[in-house]
């Protein structure tokens, strides 16, 4: 039995080889010729990265000067007692 599981267990890894082996091959294939060089099929596509770098930049560039200027925020005013702690002290103090 354990001679039949280590028969199956290459017989598998062999074939996830040899397809892997393809796919890398399929890859690094040139693609079309064009002005006589050659052209990989695997590229990254660059033009969504851009689009955020964009519109990030845009949002730094509006947010900036606020942080200069600042904006004026009310804040509510509490009324009610500090809690106190076991040791005497105001739980804010800890």
């Amino acid at each position: 039995m354990s001679m039949e599981m280590d028969n199956f267990a290459s017989e598998i890894l062999n074939i996830i080889e040899r397809n892997l082996c393809e796919k890398i091959e399929f890859l690094m294939r040139p693609g079309r010729k064009r002005n006589g060089g050659s052209k990989l099929l695997a590229e990254i596509n660059v033009t969504p990265l851009v689009d955020v770098v964009l519109v990030l930049l845009i949002i730094f560039m509006v947010t900036a000067p606020m942080l200069q200027m600042g904006i004026d925020v009310s804040l509510p005013r509490v009324k009610s007692k500090s809690i106190e702690c076991d040791r005497g002290k105001t739980c804010a103090d800890d």
